[in-house]
């Protein structure tokens, strides 16, 4: 029996263990650095520096949702939430979720229970909390510089604890990355380690003055020499928003109020936006036509794209957002009738009034615009949260958010802010998709279009100098199983920009598809060179040392990745699990795997290998269960359902083989293993 027992060798897929991530506009070179230091230079001088002569204003704005978007954790803040803390359940991952506080931090606390009891655990500490507490308050985690969202959230409105925005469709754990565009729109103009996705070498607190007025150093220190006298409005050396056209205002709102996939332009990072220049300078965003059909539905941040809508905005030429809104003073401090004198200023005539349905009030022009107008509802984006509809419209119907259906037909993108350029539109559009299948919808029919828009665009333009446009094409061929364009399209994203890390990473994993072992391990190592701090180089460049046969480089550098992030890649213990495997430390590897297990539960590699591994030892029984494990995510798995075979022939459970024999022919018809089980069972 033993001659026809089949283990499986221990292995990492390759989709499994490398993120594909995609930031338009944001690889790494020498003009994207220069860029960078450009803004650096601005003189940045933070909030802190206007208190003194802006004392009032900036006492109101720093209790705005704006002042209040992103701080280091403050427990005793949270205090009232945590009285409603209970376990979190989501059922797609069978893992609970439990938030407390101890010392002075927040912890988060993942764990599953079998039977009652715990069999799994593990506790992350929160490092900034994120949200102003007027809709949600969220967590991220930092190791080692590198930011993380956590994955419970405190919904105000419902006073509930529940996993958060976006993880009701799929669980990131604690290891969602906090991207540059999902930072600064929360945050002061913050840069990000370039070539990395998640990487801060530092993080300022909440959005902040310069935000809106842009850099205010040379403002600042005007005003210390004393040479800027009260109320005067020229040479300020600061912008000041009231002055500019309208189109350019609303630019400063839609930064981050535009709802949409955003591409940015060829060698912009979100955090080198000018205010005053026209947003299409650095940035082109395309809504998804689902989000555009609905009446009633709206995202949280869509406000500027759905004022657009109204009619109100369309028939004015100076309405803005800040008509309504005055962005240094919190709405309730305004008062909801702030918001009703505004409409009236416009809608005077005696005729609209006499039309309002509501009740007159003694002061006729004082009645409940926004309650008629403006409808309060669920936002398609984030789940327990009621937010006003910023599309004014003469009659509303208000109604509960539904779940969208199935469309036959994908969802289009329809362009929000784009280039007048119809070539830059169309090489937007090409890279936008990208981003929607990697984001959004895991349709092949999106790659289709990326490619479709992105060789076309070349065959009109060269490539963007930062390799963006390159770089996504050669993903998208990946995906497709197109290997020979996919390596054609890396090699000329990091011809056109040497610097471009991610390139590399996926040039690598490409020749490793081809079996080009000694190309990938160059493809790695400029990666690294590029960016020591994308660990995915460092993972691929181990992988390709191990399949070379270089045992002791290809640990070092799976050690380096654990140095980097020891909590967010347990595919590195893996490695450094069949590395051990191969120099026959059987203790050691099982001691790796177990660690990748303690991270992960469920991880798919890390149970086989712990299987086969016990499989070698004669096992049987305790092999299956790690088996079973994998099969309880996918039971179709046939190398788990091939391993529970050959464990039930060895413990001389023949029906419960035949029944798993039968299982795998179903799946695989010609599986020749299984037919000479099925042969040897029916004896």
């Amino acid at each position: 029996m033993n001659q026809r027992r089949l283990v499986v060798a221990p292995f990492i897929p390759l989709l499994s263990f490398l993120h594909i991530f995609f930031l338009p506009g944001c690889g790494q070179r020498e003009t994207n650095q220069q860029g960078s230091s450009s803004h650096e230079r601005r003189n940045f001088v933070g909030s802190e520096s206007c208190a003194s002569c802006h004392a009032e204003v900036y006492r109101t704005f720093r209790q705005t949702g704006m002042g209040r978007s992103l701080s280091p954790i403050n427990a005793k803040s949270l205090e009232p939430a945590l009285k409603y803390a209970k376990p979190v359940y989501d059922p797609k991952t069978d893992l609970y979720y439990d938030i407390f506080k101890k010392e002075g931090q927040i912890g988060i606390r993942e764990y599953r229970k079998e039977a009652g009891e715990v069999v799994f655990e593990q506790i992350r500490y929160a490092r900034y909390q994120v949200g102003s507490g007027n809709q949600t308050v969220s967590f991220i985690e930092e190791v080692n510089g590198f930011l993380f969202e956590m994955p419970l959230t405190w919904y105000t409105n419902k006073r509930i604890w529940d996993l958060s925005p976006g993880y009701e469709f799929h669980n990131w754990r604690f290891d969602r990355p906090i991207s540059s565009s999902c930072m600064n729109c929360h945050n002061s103009p913050t840069v990000r380690t370039t070539e990395t996705e998640n990487h801060f070498k530092s993080v300022p607190f909440g959005i902040g003055c310069e935000n809106c007025h842009g850099p205010g150093g040379e403002h600042v220190a005007l005003a210390l020499e004393g040479r800027i006298s009260k109320g005067q409005r020229d040479h300020l050396a600061i912008v000041s928003p009231a002055q500019l056209t309208r189109d350019i205002q609303m630019d400063i709102c839609q930064t981050c109020h535009l709802e949409g996939i955003a591409v940015w332009n060829d060698g912009v990072e979100p955090h080198m936006v000018e205010v005053a220049r026209p947003l299409v300078t650095y940035k082109q965003v395309f809504a998804a036509s689902s989000a555009l059909e609905s009446e009633s539905e709206f995202a949280i941040a869509a406000q500027a794209g759905r004022l657009k809508k109204s009619l109100c905005f369309q028939k004015s030429d100076a309405m803005t957002c800040t008509t309504c809104h005055d962005p240094h003073r919190p709405p309730e401090l305004q008062g909801r009738e702030a918001f009703n004198v505004t409409c009236v200023s416009c809608h005077s005539d005696a005729m609209t009034h006499t039309l309002c349905s509501l009740p007159t009030t003694a002061v006729q022009d004082k009645s409940d615009c926004v309650s008629c107008h403006m409808n309060v509802g669920a936002t398609s984006d984030i789940p327990h949260v009621a937010f006003t509809d910023h599309y004014i419209r003469r009659s509303i119907r208000k109604e509960e958010r539904i779940p969208r259906k199935e469309k036959k037909h994908p969802t289009r993108l329809v362009p929000m802010l784009t280039s007048d350029d119809p070539v830059e539109h169309e090489r937007a559009l090409g890279l936008a998709y990208f981003d929607y299948f990697q984001n959004h919808q895991s349709d092949l029919r999106f790659l289709d279009s990326t490619i479709h828009y992105l060789e076309g665009v070349l065959r009109k333009k060269p490539s963007r100098k930062d390799g963006e446009d390159l770089y996504a094409l050669g993903n998208a061929y990946f995906l497709k199983g197109n290997y020979t364009e996919a390596e054609r399209r890396f090699k000329n994203a990091v011809v056109r920009n040497p610097r471009h890390a991610r390139a590399y990473q996926m040039l690598g994993r490409t020749l490793i598809a081809t079996g080009a072992i000694d190309g990938a391990i160059s493809a790695f190592s400029e990666g690294i060179h590029a960016q020591p701090l994308l660990i995915e180089n460092h993972l691929g460049l181990a992988e390709a040392l191990l399949q070379r046969g270089d045992l002791h480089e290809a640990f070092r550098r799976a050690q380096e990745a654990v140095r980097l992030d020891s909590l967010s890649y347990p595919d590195a213990f893996v490695l450094l699990g069949r590395i051990e495997e191969v120099r026959g430390n059987t203790i050691e590897a099982r001691g790796y795997y177990i660690q990748t297990l303690q991270r992960s539960p469920d991880h798919r590699s890390a149970l086989i290998n712990i299987g086969a591994l016990l499989m070698q030892e004669k096992r049987w029984g305790e092999a299956i269960v790690f088996f079973d494990q994998v099969l309880k995510k996918n039971p179709r798995h046939v190398g788990a359902l091939n391993n529970v075979l050959v464990c039930l022939i060895n413990l001389q459970r023949r029906k419960e083989a035949r029944e798993v024999a039968q299982q795998i022919l179903a799946l695989q018809p010609h599986h020749s293993q299984a037919r000479k089980a099925l042969t040897f069972l029916d004896r």
